[in-house]
């Protein structure tokens, strides 16, 4: 820019406000930018979990019967006691077999006295009673390098997650 007094360059007021247009910009590609998906997964699965298990609990009192959860190492579903055996559950519902991301882990702890073998023969690894109860447990989910979540519950079906 050409002044009167014979001075070239540009003003102060001028950088400045190429200097606020370019942080606006900067900052809307940063905030468009996405997050570790890895651990967008993580909290959602945690999250989604801690949902089914509190629709369990309710479903089993309202039913009069109990539910609960086998997790494998490819997913988790859903079981229902009838006639004295574990039955899946394969309607549509919100029980239905889930699968997991491949690198994706659910680890649970039964934190009373209880055999957490799984399998048709055994039982789930935890219980949704009729009655209102549910087997206390801690389980992570996790995924490798990512910082995993926490679900707890105690046996009057409080559930809590805890993680980053």
């Amino acid at each position: 820019m050409k002044r009167s007094n014979g001075q070239q360059g540009f003003t102060l007021l001028e950088l400045l406000v190429v200097i606020v247009v370019m942080g606006v910009l900067l900052s809307m590609a940063a905030i468009s930018m996405p997050g570790d998906r890895r651990h967008d997964l993580v909290r959602d699965e945690a999250r989604r979990l801690k949902a089914l298990f509190s629709l369990a609990r309710n479903e089993a009192q309202l039913e009069g019967r109990e539910l609960g959860i086998v997790i494998n190492t490819g997913g988790y579903h859903f079981v229902k006691l009838e006639e004295e055996k574990w039955q899946p559950i394969k309607a549509s519902t919100p029980f239905r077999a889930r699968s997991m991301p491949h690198d994706m882990e659910i680890d649970v702890t039964p934190t009373e006295s209880q055999n957490t073998q799984q399998d048709a023969v055994k039982g789930p690894v935890l219980v949704f009673w009729s009655s209102g109860e549910v087997t206390p447990f801690e389980l992570t989910v996790s995924i490798r390098d990512v910082a995993g979540y926490t679900l707890s519950g105690d046996a009057i079906g409080r559930f809590a997650i805890n993680g980053s």
